[in-house]
């Protein structure tokens, strides 16, 4: 019996010994080879000396430089002439109010004008032959310069009913529909010129220190220069109106357009990836390497424009930047630049 608990002791310690010889093994060759384990790839780019702008993306609407909308002067019946689209000449009468009441009155101190006018100088002939006295003549001028301040008057009525094209230009859309009863002041057709574009668009206010007029504008991939800035901010919006002139043969007017305003443009500065900045206790840093180990290096940041970004101070011409793959690595730790003629054999690439 003793003899037999002899033996299971024996057998644990056995078994003890072996579990404890293995795993001081498995730790040993774990800790063997630290460096091995701890190099990260990386890759790099040197750091250079460029250009960099810096853009944004506003929303634009194309809008002719000439146009504007006829207004009722007088009520009545509208009576629309000439379609939505058509190009007409300058003076062409695109709609009228029907009023017969005002059109009699015109044509009559039309008619009026002309017999007075007739009469007068018919008399200065018979003043100068000697067959009529020249009070006469007087009274017969008199009467004529009355009759035209009357037409005058009836023109001015005539020319309320009436809505003809202030320019050479396109008929836009009617406001009121042909028969409706239109009241004075009513909008009742837009009116264009297709030929003389322009996009309008609004600046944010938090940008207009450095917008001026001339400055660089890209619509439909075509540089252009802004035309005209106010330099006035609207209370509602936070932006300031701004104009482009633009050209475009196929463009919808009144039809949204991307405008991309430069703001800002600096030469010759140290520019990045802005993927290679991290932040880290509220500041930014990035990785260079240093000696075949990561470099933590503080920098600050200066003007961005989409995936790069200046840097004013932190980092030289000639760097070695670590681009990609910051979340991996920590001060001080081994690195190896990747080659792209050995990524067939770095760790995972197949």
């Amino acid at each position: 019996m003793k003899a037999t608990r002899k033996l299971i002791w024996f057998i644990l310690a056995i078994l003890a010994l072996s579990l404890f010889l293995g795993y001081w093994f498995f730790i040993s060759r774990n800790s063997a080879t630290p460096q091995e384990t701890d190099i990260k790839v990386v890759e790099v780019e040197e750091v250079g000396i460029k250009d960099i702008q810096q853009t944004i993306r506003l929303i634009g609407t194309i809008k002719p430089k000439n146009s504007t909308v006829l207004i009722a002067k007088t009520a009545g019946i509208l009576d629309s002439l000439l379609p939505a689209g058509q190009v007409v000449k300058k003076g062409t009468l695109i709609a009228k109010i029907d009023n017969n009441e005002i059109e009699r009155s015109y044509l009559l101190s039309e008619s009026v004008e002309k017999l007075a006018r007739d009469q007068y100088e018919r008399a200065l002939l018979l003043h100068k032959s000697g067959h009529l006295s020249k009070s006469i003549v007087e009274e017969k001028k008199r009467l004529w310069i009355e009759a035209q301040k009357k037409m005058s008057e009836a023109k001015i009525e005539f020319e309320k009913i009436r809505f003809q094209a202030p320019f050479d230009g396109t008929i836009g859309i009617f406001k009121a529909r042909e028969g409706a009863q239109v009241q004075e002041g009513d909008p009742i057709v837009s009116f264009y010129d297709p030929a003389s574009l322009m996009v309008e668009f609004g600046i944010p206010a938090s940008v207009m220190t450095f917008i001026h007029e001339g400055q660089p504008v890209r619509i439909q991939r075509t540089s252009y220069t802004l035309t005209k800035v106010q330099k006035m901010i609207d209370e509602e919006t936070h932006m300031s109106p701004a104009y482009v002139d633009f050209s475009c043969e196929n463009c919808v007017i009144g039809a949204g357009i991307d405008v991309d305003l430069t703001v800002q443009r600096k030469e010759k500065v140290i520019v990045i990836p802005f993927e290679a900045v991290f932040l880290r206790n509220g500041k930014t840093f990035v990785y260079c390497v240093k000696e075949n180990k990561a470099g933590l290096t503080p920098v600050n940041l200066g003007m961005r424009e989409k995936e790069d970004v200046e840097i004013t101070s932190g980092l030289q011409k000639g760097d070695i930047l670590i681009a990609r793959g910051q979340a991996r690595l920590h001060p001080d730790i081994a690195v190896k630049i990747y080659h792209q003629a050995t990524a067939s054999h770095l760790p995972g690439q197949k």
